[in-house]
């Protein structure tokens, strides 16, 4: 931990930040590879799953603490609207965070992989959701956006608890369908929050590109959330 630590207060955010501007363009290349993956072949690999969404949970835990420390050190300081309007660089550790979260977008992509390793189907909103939000992340930390802070703390908070709930489910463990409809429910309510996002901070680019995105993502979510929970019910009533 002290290692990491002395990583983070070391990390150069211009430098990184230059370096995801000059390369903005791999996040579409690997959102076009990506999207090819959806018609493949698949295998049993239950054990390799609970590995890598264990460890998507761990990092993902590990990030929003980080994010918690920061929201909670500007709000304190500064006040909430500084904690959402507040531009800096994130040079007191932090900043490596907020790399990770843009860069961690990649790695999400495994998700659709290992769906299609396993002969599972791959829905519109689960590939449309990955690639979007890869560019979208890549984009904000171009950008420098103020309001990354809190929909970083949100969104790994959220995926938290959403990879521990895959790790259990590849194992075979019975989970209560309410936690999958508060997970669900997470992720729409984390589109509603994007909608708060402002001119303080953010460039009128980002808003729109942020807002149109939002609005896709909570309606494909919420026909998920109805089509999965409420045909249940149904059957259940039938």
């Amino acid at each position: 931990m002290n290692l990491l630590r002395e990583y983070e207060r070391n990390f150069d955010y211009i430098k990184a930040s230059k370096w995801m501007a000059d390369n903005w363009h791999i996040s579409i290349y690997l959102s076009i590879a990506y999207s090819q993956m959806q018609n493949r072949r698949a295998f049993e690999i239950n054990k390799l799953l609970f590995v890598w969404n264990l460890l998507l949970s761990i990092f993902s835990t590990m990030g929003s603490i980080r994010a918690i420390e920061e929201v909670g050190y500007v709000m304190r300081n500064h006040g909430i609207i500084a904690s959402v309007c507040y531009q800096n660089n994130y040079t007191a550790g932090v900043g490596l965070w907020a790399i990770l979260f843009a860069l961690s977008k990649v790695p999400e992509l495994f998700d659709t992989i290992f769906l299609v390793l396993r002969k599972k189907p791959v829905i519109f909103l689960h590939w449309y959701h990955h690639m979007t939000v890869l560019m979208l992340c890549w984009y904000a930390y171009t950008q420098n956006s103020s309001t990354k802070k809190w929909f970083g703390l949100v969104n790994y908070s959220i995926h938290s608890f959403m990879y521990a709930y895959y790790a259990v489910q590849s194992i075979g463990l019975r989970v209560p369908s309410t936690l999958s409809k508060a997970i669900t429910m997470a992720q729409i309510f984390q589109m509603v929050f994007g909608y708060f996002d402002n001119d303080c901070g953010v460039s009128y680019q980002f808003i729109g590109a942020s807002l149109a995105l939002y609005a896709t993502l909570f309606y494909l979510f919420y026909l998920f959330y109805t089509n999965r929970y409420n045909k249940r019910k149904i059957n259940k009533q039938g």
